[in-house]
């Protein structure tokens, strides 16, 4: 329940923040996020690292939620309001990696999100603060962030001991 809020949340903020007017310029971010997700789902899938738990709805349902709303909505808050100054940037990327972080730890107290095999919070904080800044990446520079992140992949499944023989 605490990510259909988020995602909820997500979408009215950035209707009123007038990002979506600019949807076709993250567009392509958007699909990279996605991309990313589905390739953690299925490098991970018998040996998932984490899992929506209780929840008044099903995981797929879930799961079109988050990938449908939330992703896109703050992929674009997150891009249009990226600082320009250099300066400011290091504290934006901190504030995103502490939203994403937050919400996963209330779900996680709360039921509606769990962890396996070694996967914890912290792991999720490091996640997020290589997420956004390979998200703002993949915005300015679409080409360097595809090795980028195949060699992050690689590492995470030889990190978490995944078996791709199953």
């Amino acid at each position: 329940m605490v990510f259909s809020i988020f995602a909820l949340l997500s979408v009215v903020l950035c209707w009123k923040g007038g990002g979506w007017r600019r949807w076709k310029e993250y567009y392509p971010t958007m699909l990279y996020f996605y991309i990313g997700d589905l390739a953690c789902d299925i490098l991970m899938y018998n040996r998932p690292l984490w899992a929506f738990g209780q929840f008044s709805f099903n995981y797929p349902f879930l799961d079109l939620i988050i990938t449908a709303f939330l992703y896109p909505s703050t992929t674009i808050l997150f891009l249009t309001y990226f600082p320009e100054k250099r300066r400011r940037q290091p504290l934006y990327l901190l504030l995103w990696a502490g939203i994403y972080s937050s919400v996963e730890l209330i779900g996680y107290l709360v039921g509606d999100f769990k962890y396996f095999n070694s996967w914890n919070i912290g792991y999720s904080v490091l996640f997020n603060l290589v997420m956004f800044p390979m998200l703002r990446l993949h915005y300015k520079h679409q080409l360097l962030v595809w090795p980028v992140s195949t060699a992050l992949a690689f590492a995470m499944v030889l990190i978490f001991k995944v078996n791709l023989a199953r």
